[in-house]
Order: C-alpha cells, then sequence, then structure tokens
C-alpha cells in the first residue's frame, strides 16, 4: 500500500470521495423566500423565513438554492475575483501558492449554479485551465524532488495530494527499476 492509500497502478482518481466529504459539510444560507418546514429522512429543516439565516449541509443547501428558497451567503460562493488573484500569484511566483483547501468542490458548485451565466462560466473556464496547468507544474516539479510529504503538500488541495502520493509513488518506482537495470547489467 503507497502512501494516499494506493498502489502504484491505483491510478483512477475518484473525485466522488472528496466531494462527498465536502457536501456533508456545513454552509451558512440565506433565506429568499418564505417556506414551511420540510422533511428530510429523520431530520426536519426549516421553517424558512426570508431573511434569515441558517446553517445547512452543502447538499441541502444545494437543493435549496436550485428551489429558490434559499442563496448561499457570500463566502461559501465559488469567489471569482479570487480566481484572478490565484491565477496571476500561481503564474508569478515560483513556489506553490496557498488555495483554498474546498476550491475544487466549490467550482464544481458554481458550474452546477443555474443562476451563472454561461458566458462567465467560459471565462472562469479559462483562467481555471490556466491556475490548474500552473499548479500541476508544480506538483510534478515537487514529486520529482521527493522529500517530506508534510512540508512538500502543505499548500496542495486533498485531490492534488492524491495527485502528489500518485506521481510521487510512480517516480519512486521507476527509479527503483532503473537501478535494477543498472545491476542486472553489473
Amino acid at each position: 500500500m503507497e502512501p494516499g492509500g494506493g498502489t502504484v497502478s491505483d491510478v483512477q482518481f475518484d473525485v466522488s470521495r472528496y466531494f462527498l466529504r465536502f457536501e456533508n459539510s456545513t454552509v451558512k444560507v440565506i433565506v429568499v423566500k418564505d417556506h414551511p418546514k420540510i422533511e428530510v429522512g429523520k431530520r426536519s429543516i426549516g421553517p424558512f423565513v426570508e431573511g434569515r439565516e441558517m446553517s445547512l449541509r452543502l447538499w441541502e443547501a444545494a437543493e435549496l438554492v436550485q428551489s429558490g428558497i434559499v442563496k448561499y451567503k457570500e463566502e461559501t460562493k465559488f469567489d471569482i475575483s479570487e480566481l484572478y488573484k490565484q491565477t496571476w500569484s500561481e503564474s508569478n511566483k515560483p513556489q506553490l501558492q496557498q488555495i483554498d483547501p474546498n476550491f475544487y468542490q466549490k467550482l464544481r458548485m458554481y458550474y452546477s449554479d443555474p443562476n451563472v451565466e454561461d458566458s462567465e462560466k467560459r471565462k472562469v473556464e479559462d483562467m481555471v485551465t490556466d491556475l490548474v496547468s500552473q499548479r500541476l507544474s508544480k506538483i510534478l516539479k515537487i514529486a520529482l524532488r521527493g522529500g517530506s510529504r508534510s512540508e512538500m503538500t502543505k499548500n496542495m488541495t486533498e485531490e492534488e495530494k492524491w495527485l502528489y502520493d500518485r506521481l510521487n509513488s510512480l517516480l519512486r518506482s521507476w527509479e527503483r527499476e532503473l537501478r535494477t537495470f543498472k545491476r542486472e547489467a553489473d
């Protein structure tokens, strides 16, 4: 078993395990429309009173946002101005920059938000492509260097740590195989 819970051949990324954790995290919402209490399994949510701030599990909030009952409070939304800053910072600094640990999950929520214009999503997609390319390049360089996982991965999201672990494992395995070639030749 390799660091991160897989084997070198285990390279299929399962985003659902990270997203499930994120979907069950608590987020703040603001009620935009009065609505009676809702039963969700054994749990009751509400009643919903316009203007009231509430804490909900993200998956609950997402359904209520889609229904027009609540909206996300600003700090829980994908922040485009922060994306601009992050993209600039990542492009202009040699080391991997700190990023919101929920960056990829918030991005996924942003893309699925029906209130966001398609033209805005396309602009964000271009920036995200640039940002992710910069980050991937740096993560590969970090994996090539090796070293202490905790120090190397401190500015990575959980998804990026997964990738780092797989890359690092694959690179170390490849290096071992090359040393084997040399020993066999001797």
